[in-house]
């Protein structure tokens, strides 16, 4: 029987497209709000070269325009479901604190 490291092993051989991998390092990017310039950390280098040796990470400027046009896709995405809809009702909570 093959072991759980062996089976693991085969897996990452496997690799994920780079496309899919640019695409998670995007919404990484993105979702939890790092700096376009995380692809150029040491640590981060080296765990993404454990989790994938052959994968490229991309330089600040492609990241910056992956998030672009990823700004641009979502925000048409969003025009196209506003245009379906009949009323829009928009609430607001506002207050001061004397702390400030």
């Amino acid at each position: 029987m093959r072991s759980r490291r062996d089976m693991e092993m085969d897996l990452l051989k496997l690799g994920l497209p780079k496309q899919d991998l640019d695409e998670a390092l995007v919404n990484l990017i993105v979702k939890d709000t790092q700096p376009f310039s995380v692809v150029a950390d040491v640590g981060f280098r080296a765990f993404v070269a454990l989790l994938d040796p052959n994968y490229v990470i991309p330089t600040r400027q492609a990241i910056k325009a992956m998030v672009d046009a990823k700004y641009v896709l979502e925000s048409n995405k969003a025009i196209a479901e506003m245009k379906k809809v009949a009323a829009v009702s928009l609430t607001s909570d506002m207050w001061t604190s004397i702390w400030l």
